[in-house]
């Protein structure tokens, strides 16, 4: 294992507006579930979304699409031009039963929108299964009252003349639009974990949609009433367990002798930026929690968090600088279709902030603070760095920030001058294993009310003290505010940290203990209390339009600090 340099990570990434906005990259999350991701050509049947024309083109070779109309053939093709879409091809067809290709010529066939029907046309299936390769997949979706209608023997006796086996058989969320939850609709345990923890929120909305999905899993009711179901069917006279995982992770995880053929699995890709990664939890069949969680890539630009990840939780596990269960062990680390593959133990918990009572005295949240506090503790490396050299690590990113943001004269030296003050001091300057980002949805909280630290992506093994714990109390100050009724995050902020206040006190105390507990000099709370927010608001650049940077949180957070630098809060953070 490599030695690490200071913020190693930070100061490699380039920080460029609108490069990590909701796109393309986060659409189509279906074609994760395929036995394989290496598709060559692939015939819709049906309108496409124009999303998933344009992810799809660019992993495969060939995308041929038979609309229901001229006119959506027109219109397609038209948003594909203007997309620069080139590999897409659509063609007319007045009957299914008769498709213009030579035998085997396809590795997937979409069924769109109530086309699924023609699964139960004998006619068209013979031609579906001339036309697909062996091995080749039919991806369909609809809803499981429909299914339930269409469930005769005679249809299964269909499947099997033409040797199609289900692989696939997922109740979806949401109701409608890009799909991001898929579960086993013939496994309730893996339903009832999926709305406890995965599909998780506060609103009523949610917790009335959450509860009822536990009760339809519960009784099984979850495989009849389900609005959305997606089905994939392959050209295999091998029958295979449904819901079986995806080949590509099978091969992947035997390549390091773990043998995961027999598990099945929930899968989440609720994130809409191209960097969030998709989940696969994998469940072994008799029981009701996950045993491995399986993270990955929607595109490669961003595998190198996922290498940083595996990375940063070997060292954690190597030297022991939190205890074993407080984060999730690493298990291999690879690529498929060059995409980055995770794979980790899974923990055992509920999520943070349903378990939270969003207060200044919160026995979990404290419990949090103290997981910061040691990390920062037992990792500190107080020889590693001069604080000259922290001070031109925080200059280059100071340069960065100020190219990137239009600040005022005055902020600008207000930064400059504060970064200063580091490389003024002659002492060593004391460095953190430090996460990165631990707001309050990366912690889930164990039975025994243990806090786990979750997503190591953004982890610097030389990084700053400090900047973990004011970026959690940030977070939860967030979090205690929207419980309140308040959702404005600069209002929470102010009445938390630049007023007086219980969470502000909470703050203070922790942040006195963290400087005793690793050495540093409580004159250097204050640069770091300001470079924190300018680094936060630089990675905040990339999911915003450059028009639209001056409304981002963190600019606007790091311009009310200095502005209001005298506030009560910040005079005792600072200076008692």
């Amino acid at each position: 294992m490599t030695t690490s340099a200071l913020l190693e990570l930070t100061l490699s990434t380039t920080f460029l507006p609108a490069t990590n906005l909701q796109s393309d990259a986060a659409s189509s999350d279906w074609r994760f579930l395929l036995p394989h991701l290496s598709v060559e050509r692939i015939l819709f049947i049906g309108e496409p979304s124009i999303q998933a024309l344009s992810v799809l083109s660019r992993t495969c070779k060939e995308i041929i699409v038979i609309c229901d109309t001229l006119q959506q053939s027109d219109d397609i093709r038209d948003k594909c031009e203007d997309k620069g879409i080139q590999n897409t091809y659509f063609k007319q067809q007045d009957h299914m039963s008769v498709l213009p290709f030579s035998d085997s010529d396809f590795d997937l066939v979409r069924l769109s929108g109530r086309n699924y029907k023609f699964i139960y046309s004998e006619a068209v299936m013979s031609e579906i299964h001339r036309i697909l390769k062996q091995d080749g997949v039919i991806y369909y979706e609809a809803s499981s009252l429909n299914k339930y209608i269409f469930r005769r023997t005679a249809h299964k006796r269909l499947l099997k003349r033409f040797h199609f086996s289900t692989i696939g058989n997922y109740w979806l969320t949401p109701l409608s639009g890009e799909l991001r939850t898929a579960a086993p609709l013939d496994n309730s345990k893996i339903s009832v974990y999926f709305f406890r923890n995965v599909l998780f929120g506060q609103s009523l909305k949610t917790r009335s949609l959450s509860s009822l999905g536990k009760v339809l899993g519960q009784t099984g009711l979850l495989n009849y009433l389900s609005p959305r179901c997606g089905v994939m069917l392959r050209n295999d006279s091998k029958s295979a367990p449904p819901s079986k995982l995806p080949d590509y992770l099978i091969e992947l995880a035997e390549q390091e002798s773990l043998d995961i053929s027999q598990f099945t699995f929930g899968f989440s890709a609720r994130g809409r930026y191209n960097s969030n990664k998709v989940i696969f939890f994998l469940f072994d069949r008799k029981v009701a929690t996950p045993a491995y969680v399986i993270k990955m890539t929607r595109t490669s630009e961003y595998n190198f968090r996922l290498k940083n990840e595996f990375r940063a939780l070997s060292l954690l596990k190597k030297n022991r600088f939190l205890e074993p269960g407080t984060y999730p062990e690493p298990v291999f680390h690879g690529t498929h279709n060059n995409l980055a593959v995770l794979c980790i133990q899974a923990v055992q918990g509920l999520p943070f902030r349903s378990r939270t009572s969003a207060t200044a005295d919160c026995v979990i949240a404290n419990r949090a603070m103290e997981l910061i506090l040691r990390l920062g503790t037992e990792s500190a490396d107080k020889g590693a760095s001069s604080s000259n050299d922290v001070a031109a690590a925080l200059r280059t990113l100071y340069k960065r920030f100020i190219e990137t943001y239009s600040l005022s004269s005055e902020d600008q030296k207000f930064l400059s001058e504060k970064i200063d003050t580091l490389a003024s001091q002659s002492e060593k300057f004391p460095l953190v294993f430090q996460h990165g980002d631990p707001g309050t949805w990366n912690m889930f909280v164990s039975e025994s009310n243990n806090v786990i630290l979750l997503d190591w992506e953004s982890c610097e093994p030389k990084g700053m003290p400090l900047w973990d714990l004011f970026y959690f109390f940030r977070t939860y100050a967030s979090w205690m505010s929207r419980k309140d009724g308040t959702r404005d995050s600069i209002t929470s902020f102010k009445n938390h940290f630049l007023e007086q206040s219980a969470l502000g006190d909470r703050l203070h105390d922790y942040t006195d203990r963290y400087c005793a507990k690793i050495g540093l000099n409580k004159t250097l709370v204050e640069p770091l209390f300001y470079t924190c927010w300018m680094h936060r608001a630089l990675k905040e650049s990339t999911r915003l339009q450059a028009s639209n940077l001056n409304s981002g949180s963190f600019i606007n957070l790091l311009r009310l600090v200095i502005e209001q630098n005298n506030s009560p809060g910040l005079t005792r953070l600072f200076l008692d």
